[in-house]
């Protein structure tokens, strides 16, 4: 959070890969804060789901999406590309 202390993200967007464990709920939490609309690539969408529902109550940023990646899988790499130019 000290990074983006007194930074207002509000019209930039951010992907994060692995947003829903770790360093990535920490990222997707302080870009969240900061206004930032977010995409989250995860492969366990029911646990994203999850954070991603807390994180939006913790912030009051209802602009985060979750999409389906599996970073692994080259198909699901073209996938989330497709789906995110769309």
């Amino acid at each position: 959070l000290e990074v983006i202390e007194d930074h207002d993200l509000r019209g930039y967007e951010a992907i994060v890969t692995g947003g829903s464990d770790g360093i990535g709920v920490e990222t997707v939490r302080a870009l969240a804060k900061a206004g930032a609309r977010i995409v989250v690539g995860a492969r366990n969408l029911d646990k994203a789901n999850e954070v991603i529902k807390k994180i939006r109550g913790e912030t009051g940023n209802h602009e985060i999406e979750i999409e389906k990646l599996n970073l692994e899988s080259l198909q699901s790499v073209q996938n989330f590309v497709n789906r995110y130019l769309e």
